[in-house]
């Protein structure tokens, strides 16, 4: 857990944005944020794709039976998808 001051008298409702942003580049919060945004910056929820694709293939029996995941999983492949290019999480898809 880190602490991040507002300002230098630490009075509420006045933050020193040049303060708050060293401080988060000291404690390498932003290098953090930009290496994992570079890494998969592209994160869509399950029940987006399950909403978006469902109503056309949930005609089909074995896909209405799929878990949110595996269903994102067959979604990617119909379309080949390059299972280099996305990672499935608990509960999105990351994709480079």
């Amino acid at each position: 857990i880190r602490t991040i001051k507002p300002n230098a008298s630490l009075s509420p409702g006045a933050p020193d944005e040049r303060l708050i942003l060293e401080q988060l580049r000291t404690c390498g919060m932003l290098q953090a944020v930009k290496m994992i945004r570079s890494m998969y910056p592209t994160r869509i929820p399950y029940a987006d794709i399950m909403s978006r694709y469902g109503k056309c293939l949930f005609s089909y029996s074995f896909m209405a039976a799929k878990s949110p995941k595996a269903f994102t999983a067959a979604v990617c492949e119909a379309f080949d998808v390059d299972p280099n290019e996305y990672r499935l999480g608990n509960t999105k898809l990351f994709i480079k």
